[in-house]
């Protein structure tokens, strides 16, 4: 005889639970997926915005002008643009594994803060090694693993705290 089939539960369900419960594991597996996807408009909205920002700092809007005029400006101006760019861009993977690691400890079962942080470790560490396969200098881009990692877990760790305590 085949053993029950497993289903996910059903939020607004009132039907009893009858399987077994998940182990709290599971919660990191699935909490770096949703990292992903709560990434992904917050990542969309930051491309944006530094777009933006890069307009005003240098008062262009069309790309090839844009490049010129970085290409002539001093180091102090080029500060300024990286900025612009990058600061937009790690706030919204900072917000994709605060919203990711809430969701995780607030809706799982067993789940707690320590599971959302491995969730966020391991979003991190996908995210890494797609940048590093995107580069094509994997070694060049070994540095940035540590912050990245560290960034992930605190962040994901923090998001899932916050949801522990909302939690019922």
């Amino acid at each position: 005889m085949a053993p029950p089939r497993r289903h996910l539960p059903v939020l607004g369900s009132t039907a009893p639970a009858t399987t077994e419960e998940r182990s709290s594991w599971h919660a990191s597996g699935l909490g770096a997926v949703l990292i992903f996807l709560l990434w992904l408009p917050f990542s969309m909205a930051a491309l944006w915005l530094g777009q933006q920002l890069v307009a005003r700092l240098i008062h262009e809007n069309d790309p090839v002008r844009v490049r010129e005029a970085v290409q002539h400006a001093t180091t102090g101006q080029r500060a300024l643009v990286f900025t612009a760019l990058f600061a937009p861009r790690i706030g919204a993977f900072v917000a994709g594994l605060l919203a990711g690691g809430f969701l995780v400890a607030r809706f799982s079962e067993k789940a707690a803060a320590k599971e959302a942080g491995v969730a966020g470790l391991t979003a991190a560490t996908a995210a890494w090694i797609l940048t590093a396969a995107v580069s094509g200098n994997f070694v060049a881009s070994l540095w940035l693993w540590p912050p990245a990692a560290l960034l992930g877990f605190a962040a994901a760790y923090g998001g899932g705290a916050w949801g522990k305590r909302t939690k019922r």
